[in-house]
């Protein structure tokens, strides 16, 4: 019995520190190739987990600031004068809103379409018959939801934060430049001239100008955005000067209708008798102010520095 005994505590500790020859084999864990995702419609989409080849109407600059470059976006980009034109090499036109060439973002073989609210139910219906179609509402959010939307789309949230804190320090540098030269506590307006008519914009549209430099929107711009649920509104030229700030920025026209609305503002007895006009505090902007994706943005705080600090 001693015996018995003894072997079968040998064999007890011979085992305690091994695996079982019974035991399974721990394997690796692998991640799931697609994933549901609840788009801005409420609609459950069966998604990619890291999409390859992204086609995309609109939010172009978000998905090259995440490292994604698509395979096809919509025909505005490339006709526009904006931040992103030369960063467009390789990426195929799908055509324009209202009318996306089907046959044509078919032969881009996408693996994931991402459109905005303003493509048409019937159009994202087609689309989805080609990839899984994802929709993000721009109206009534800001870059930076539009970017983490993306990011948690793509698996790049990571990309988006690096991102953000990049920007925000940038900012803050120039802000406190604006701060030492007395200019950030003033009012600013910003008017594009578009369609044969004047608008002024808006904190939501104007991100960098009213919410990154902290510019004040004058009492008159404000009382017509009071819940800054839109992005801007119609004036007419005769009242203008009713929506004169410190600082004037002034975007030049897109189109060759507007041009000249554009010139017969600018050359009243009304917009020469601003303050602003008379300090010469009116910056001219190009219509690439437009645009309030991030490498926009970015690119609008250098031009900022030109603009007010050199």
């Amino acid at each position: 019995m001693a015996v018995v005994l003894a072997a079968c505590g040998s064999q007890s500790e011979n085992s305690s520190g091994s695996t079982p020859l019974s035991s399974p084999q721990q394997t690796a864990t692998k991640e799931p190739l697609t994933r549901i995702y609840k788009d801005d419609t409420g609609k459950e989409i069966e998604i990619p987990t890291h999409p390859q080849k992204v086609v995309a109407n609109y939010y172009v600059g978000h998905l090259l600031s995440l490292g994604v470059k698509p395979v096809g976006v919509a025909s505005q980009f490339f006709l526009d004068s904006s931040y992103l034109k030369d960063k467009l090499a390789g990426i195929e036109s799908i055509g324009d809103n209202g009318g996306y060439n089907v046959e044509k973002i078919l032969s881009l073989v996408p693996d994931l379409i991402i459109v905005n609210e303003f493509v048409k139910p019937e159009e994202v219906e087609k689309l989805s018959k080609v990839a899984p179609t994802v929709t993000i509402k721009y109206a009534g959010s800001d870059m930076f939801v539009h970017l983490n939307k993306l990011a948690d789309i793509l698996g790049k949230s990571a990309e988006a934060k690096q991102w953000v804190d990049q920007y925000q320090a940038k900012a803050a540098k120039i802000k406190g430049q604006l701060m030492a030269n007395g200019k950030q506590a003033e009012t600013a307006t910003v008017l594009q001239f578009m369609n044969k008519q004047v608008f002024a914009y808006f904190e939501n549209i104007s991100i960098t100008i009213y919410q990154t430099l902290g510019f004040k929107v004058p009492p008159k711009v404000k009382e017509m955005n009071p819940d800054n649920k839109t992005g801007f509104a119609k004036v007419s030229m005769e009242v203008v000067p009713d929506y004169a700030a410190d600082r004037m920025f002034v975007i030049k026209p897109y189109d060759t209708l507007s041009d000249a609305i554009y010139k017969e503002v600018l050359d009243s007895s009304l917009w020469k008798s601003l303050p602003a006009v008379l300090n010469k505090h009116v910056y001219t902007l190009d219509n690439k102010w437009n645009g309030n994706d991030p490498i926009s943005m970015d690119a609008q705080l250098d031009d900022i520095v030109k603009l007010l600090l050199n």
